[in-house]
């Protein structure tokens, strides 16, 4: 049986499916949904967390396809458990580096993090829609899950957004909660490249990957909804720790 206050009716303004997933994760790495343990009936399931049997089905698929429960036919749903490391994010969607970690259930964290400042090249000042020499903020970070590298980042912003002499604890853990929470700028949208990478010896060093093995890089530049870039990112990844999916619909 399923605690009576595990599933609850959710409320967001993001897609119900969405929330579904993430919740049903939470309780499954929070041990509230055991391993082999069979979930209510779709009907039963979508009523207590208060969405759609449409809703469910979808986010039942998703947590299906990656490896958290079994469906059986005639039978039953059952929790699986949680998966390993590996993490899977959805690449449509705009989301912190920190909440895919958290929502994953693991907890995110920052070993290395530098602030300095130097003059855009001419890639970064055409992202950035600056003249190449203008002022530049980086900000480069090795971000955790529960204390394992995970990433290496590496953000540019123009020095009006974010000057270089902002410390770690101002700043924070989330760029974009400190963008729209302290600078009172909205996020509408970003433009992504995921792009495959062999570690060299400096990844290598921050990451503990072997050198020559395959990385993952995610480019990246943020807008607001008039299409002002805010700041660009380069995120570098190992390939066995986070797989990025697309929903693709017609």
């Amino acid at each position: 049986m399923v605690a009576k206050d595990a599933l609850t009716p959710l409320k967001s303004t993001r897609p119900l499916h969405e929330r579904v997933h993430e919740r049903m994760i939470e309780l499954i790495h929070g041990g509230r949904l055991a391993p082999g343990q069979k979930l209510p009936a779709e009907v039963e399931l979508a009523r207590q967390l208060g969405v759609s049997r449409a809703s469910l089905r979808e986010a039942l698929q998703r947590l299906a396809m990656e490896g958290y429960i079994a469906r059986k036919r005639g039978i039953g749903t059952f929790v699986v458990g949680p998966k390993p490391f590996l993490m899977d994010a959805g690449i449509e969607r705009l989301s912190s580096l920190t909440d895919i970690i958290s929502t994953r259930g693991f907890e995110p964290g920052t070993t290395e993090y530098a602030i300095r400042a130097e003059p855009a090249d001419t890639h970064w000042a055409e992202r950035l829609g600056l003249a190449p020499g203008d002022m530049l903020t980086v900000v480069d970070r090795v971000r955790t899950a529960d204390g394992r590298p995970f990433c290496y980042d590496r953000s540019l912003f123009p020095t009006h957004y974010l000057p270089s002499d902002l410390s770690h604890e101002e700043i924070g853990e989330s760029l974009l909660l400190y963008v729209e929470a302290r600078l009172g700028l909205y996020i509408s949208h970003a433009i992504a490249r995921v792009i495959p990478e062999q570690c060299d010896s400096f990844l290598s060093a921050k990451l503990g990957v072997p050198e020559g093995a395959l990385i993952l890089k995610l480019e990246e530049v943020n807008f607001l909804d008039d299409n002002t870039p805010v700041w660009c990112s380069e995120e570098y990844f190992p390939r066995e720790y986070l797989t990025w999916h697309v929903v693709r619909t017609r």
